[in-house]
């Protein structure tokens, strides 16, 4: 039985032992399977991993903003989203229409994701809001691959988590410099 089996099934030892009025540990939690538990995830967390004043990440957050905005309006809407697309060549998967419809599809996914308010527009506090569930979200990707917490996801740990996601032939998903 592996150490980490053994941890789960063994009892503890009586002077180990949690207080009787103790909550429950949730999985992973100190001294149990999965590694120390980490507080939930917070935008503090994204902040500091990008080492990242909050000025600095509202002002890169503006700029993202105004390349998308560049007629300067105030607002993004669906042709801004597929020009700012287009120049940064963000490769989008071909939709069921042919060439070109997977950017459309794109597009128009991303502009009902920060359009909150569905009036066909995205101001700024709606892009903003959608940047940050986006990094959030990201974050905690990053930071389920990352299985030995050191900030960074080692090619072991990226083979792992395609093989957990169902990729079957995690060897051909992954680039050579991730195989072991």
């Amino acid at each position: 039985m592996s150490g980490a089996a053994v941890q789960a099934v063994e009892p503890r030892p009586a002077a180990a032992a949690a207080p009787a009025a103790a909550a429950p540990q949730p999985r992973g939690a100190a001294g149990g399977c999965g590694g120390p538990a980490r507080a939930a995830a917070t935008m503090e967390h994204v902040r500091l991993a990008l080492r990242e004043t909050e000025a600095e990440r509202e002002a890169r957050i503006r700029a993202v903003f105004a390349f998308f905005d560049a007629a300067g309006r105030g607002h993004l809407d669906h042709a801004q989203i597929m020009a700012g697309l287009a120049a940064l060549r963000v490769p989008v998967p071909e939709g069921d229409a042919g060439p070109g419809a997977g950017a459309e599809d794109y597009a128009r996914a991303l502009l009902r994701a920060c359009d909150r308010d569905r009036d066909g527009r995205v101001g700024y506090d709606d892009f903003r809001r959608y940047m940050d569930d986006k990094e959030l979200e990201l974050y905690r990707i990053f930071q389920a691959i990352d299985v030995e917490h050191n900030g960074c996801i080692l090619p072991e740990e990226l083979w792992h988590a395609l093989v957990k996601a169902g990729k079957r032939n995690a060897d051909a998903s992954c680039p050579p410099y991730c195989l072991h």
